[in-house]
């Protein structure tokens, strides 16, 4: 069963879990999901090493939907003139609103797209990341009959990352589509930006390839014979589990009373439906009619202009590495679940501290900030969970004095709904 972003808030249960307030509170996207899916039995479709995308952002509903996008893509200005096409081809929250701070890591590397299809072009206008994310911005220009249009087609994507012995890594989210902007003034000009987030990206190249564009209508469908082949699934699941009655309650839109979230993940992994959902949405893209047909295929180093990065160790359990863009930390997945969170807040040693989550911040609200984004992926056997905490600036890693680490354990009360559990509090890097 798969739900959409309306059908999960409305299965949240906010008396028992709480919201926060919208404009001032945090949510734990990891957290929240969890929570909703043991309620509802929802089985997210996941890739291997995919994005958990536990960005810390104002309100339940925002953070679901930031969640449940395919690849991050945004809209765009004109113009080819190095850095400066770079800043206005992207409109996100990615980039801070003081772009001239990061000036010195963009990159704008002449890059040669193989194309089977001559009216259309694409174009990198610009990059810049660290060793575990890269912001690229590509212009896209048709000529002749082609159909694209901003909003109703989408191209297919696929990327990997090749280390210098030739080893190839297929990255998180290859093979679904994303959008593409139109230009305010160029009729026949579009964008498309992608940020990805993933360990160890610098020094590779990035074998990038656009395979054809595909309608919104298409790529709807496409999603909805995705969902109902995990419906089915979990269908017979449930059948071969918990029989006619259990096959009752999922007639009512319910789950039978008995259902173990934690043994329908075990099963999920055990079939391999990962594996089989990401050849089924090969083959039906495969069987697809493009807008338009073509392959638009580079090959990108991505090697930036960034400082060493300090990697140490908190104990057996917690990994740490700083960067110029991003501190990168990795632990127990236990420790950030359905009754777990876990929270960070860095001090620079110029004063400035950076907070993942508002409420801290707010009980410091005297403390001057950079602000940053939250995102995460599991480990193939999903034991640890990384979280990667990206700045609004560059940052020396040297730069960071202090990372204090707060593990929540909730304790939920049916009598009493607003018990909050423990907190424990660790200092789990100091600089030296």
């Amino acid at each position: 069963m798969k739900l959409s972003g309306y059908e999960l808030f409305d299965q949240y249960d906010a008396a028992k879990f709480g919201t926060p307030r919208l404009g001032t509170g945090s949510a734990d996207i990891d957290a929240v999901k969890q929570r909703v899916y043991a309620k509802t039995g929802v089985q997210p479709k996941a890739h291997k090493k995919r994005f958990v995308l536990t960005r810390w952002i104002a309100g339940i509903t925002a953070v679901l939907f930031a969640a449940m996008g395919s690849i991050t893509v945004y809209s765009a200005a004109a113009g080819y003139d190095g850095v400066g096409a770079f800043f206005r081809s992207i409109f996100t929250q990615e980039v801070p609103q003081n772009s001239e701070k990061l000036e010195g890591l963009v990159l704008t590397p002449e890059v040669t797209f193989d194309s089977t299809n001559e009216d259309v072009t694409f174009t990198l206008l610009g990059m810049y990341g660290d060793q575990s994310q890269t912001m690229l911005s590509f212009a896209i220009r048709r000529s002749g009959d082609a159909a694209l249009a901003a909003g109703v087609t989408s191209p297919l994507v696929e990327y990997a990352a090749v280390d210098e012995s030739g080893v190839s890594e297929v990255l998180s989210y290859a093979g679904q589509t994303c959008t593409i902007y139109a230009d305010k003034s160029d009729p026949d000009l579009f964008y498309l930006n992608l940020f990805l987030t993933q360990p160890d990206l610098q020094g590779k190249t990035l074998d990038i390839t656009f395979r054809n564009f595909y309608t919104n209508d298409t790529c709807v469908q496409i999603q909805n014979d995705i969902i109902a082949m995990q419906e089915q699934w979990q269908r017979d699941y449930v059948e071969q589990t918990y029989g006619e009655a259990g096959l009752e309650a999922l007639d009512r839109g319910e789950l039978p009373r008995e259902f173990e979230v934690n043994t329908w993940e075990a099963f999920w992994q055990q079939q391999d439906y990962d594996r089989l959902t990401d050849e089924k949405y090969s083959v039906l893209f495969q069987e697809a009619q493009p807008a338009v047909e073509g392959t638009w295929h580079a090959e990108i180093t991505l090697d930036f202009p960034v400082a060493e990065p300090i990697a140490t160790t908190y104990g057996d359990e917690v990994k740490i590495c700083l960067q110029t863009l991003s501190t990168q930390i990795t632990y127990p997945s236990a420790w950030s679940d359905a009754d777990h969170l876990v929270m960070f807040e860095l001090a620079l040693k110029d004063g400035r501290k950076i907070f993942i989550d508002e409420t801290s911040k707010m009980e410091q609200e005297d403390a001057e900030t950079v602000k940053c984004g939250l995102y995460g992926w599991y480990s193939e056997d999903r034991t640890q969970l990384t979280n990667m905490i990206c700045y609004e600036e560059p940052i020396e890693p040297s730069e960071i004095a202090e990372i204090v680490m707060t593990r929540c354990t909730y304790d939920y009360d049916q009598s009493d709904p607003d018990v909050q559990g423990q907190k424990i509090t660790d200092v789990i890097y100091t600089a030296s």
